[in-house]
């Protein structure tokens, strides 16, 4: 029995360990993605401690289905039983987009975290063909006009 390795054998574990890991991200990494898009906030009034602003985003299903009746959140950390925003049921197809926009209040600090980088918190909550609910976070970006970007 031979006890060496040949050096196509030996190339082939890195290989196939590199593969297992690659497609261990890529399975973990669809839920987190099956909605992606951009947001903007504008329209801002202050008070004391909260601003009145309209938030609008757009984003795409990823999901590879088509979407009936959505039910879209703009979530509160703080208090997840009350929403800043819940949007009224959409329908998405499948790598569609939608877009939503709505006046809300939410508390200064929360408004200027998203200015520091911070994203807001948007779900998707959804029921597929077998009946099973599913509620998602949307990966935001912040769009940024063109006015804004330095050359």
């Amino acid at each position: 029995m031979n006890t060496h390795s040949s050096p196509m054998r030996r190339g082939m574990a890195p290989l196939a360990i590199l593969l297992c890991t690659a497609g261990a991200f890529l399975a973990t990494a669809v839920d987190g993605r099956d909605f992606a898009g951009i947001y903007d906030i504008t329209n801002e009034i202050e008070s004391e401690e909260s601003v009145m602003l309209t938030f609008t985003t757009e984003f795409t299903n990823y999901t590879g289905v088509d979407i009936v009746a959505a039910t879209v959140r703009l979530e509160n950390i703080l208090d997840p039983e009350s929403p800043y925003a819940a949007f009224m049921p959409v329908d998405i197809l499948a790598n569609g987009r939608v877009r939503l926009s709505q006046d809300i209040t939410l508390p200064i600090r929360e408004r200027d975290a998203w200015r520091e980088g911070a994203r807001p918190r948007l779900s998707v909550e959804y029921v597929d063909g077998q009946g099973n609910t599913h509620r998602t976070r949307v990966e935001l970006m912040r769009d940024v006009p063109a006015e804004e970007v330095q050359p």
